[in-house]
């Protein structure tokens, strides 16, 4: 009898082993399966991300923009994520703050866009926020703006209107 039972826990001994060599040979399978699908994971989205930079807008940046007015709305740049940067500078006859370079910073999405600029610098006040929203669509910008002045109380005092932008030729990269 005790020698069965040796034989027995010798015999279980060895069950033991060779399934615990087996899960483990397995676990490292599979962690090395999960470790490489992790690996192509990662190289397949940094490749991506490249095209996702390039694919967030369909605004080009840098340009220039010229409204029906004559002001201009220069893109400097639009990061990765959609984030307008550049300049705004107003030639309407009927505002102030003319022929000043004012910041800009919004958004573009595929066609959509949106930027304001805040009518303040050290040459000139006007004490105002404009906002434009729109769209890029044959060539052109599509927009309305909302202007408001500091100190407005009511929806019925906020300006707007709209503006058309094309693109100005002749400007490096402009085809």
């Amino acid at each position: 009898m005790q020698c069965r039972r040796k034989d027995l826990w010798t015999s279980l001994d060895l069950i033991s082993v060779v399934f615990f060599e087996v899960i483990k040979k397995d676990t490292i399978m599979r962690s090395t399966s999960f470790s490489s699908w992790l690996l192509i994971l990662f190289i397949s989205l940094s490749f991506s991300a490249g095209s996702y930079a390039n694919s967030v807008s369909s605004i080009p940046a840098p340009s220039i923009w010229e409204n029906q007015g004559g002001s201009t709305l220069t893109i400097d740049s639009i990061s990765n994520t959609g984030l307008i940067t550049g300049t705004y500078i107003n030639r309407e006859s009927d505002y102030a703050c003319r022929n000043i370079p004012y910041p800009v910073t919004g958004w573009a999405y595929g066609t959509a866009i949106s930027f304001a600029t805040i009518w303040q610098s050290t040459l000139a006040s006007c004490n105002s926020i404009t906002a434009w929203t729109g769209f890029l669509y044959k060539g052109q910008i599509s927009s309305l703006w909302s202007l408001t002045i500091n100190g407005t109380s009511s929806a019925s005092q906020i300006i707007r209107g709209n503006d058309t932008f094309e693109r100005i030729k002749n400007q490096p990269g402009n085809h």
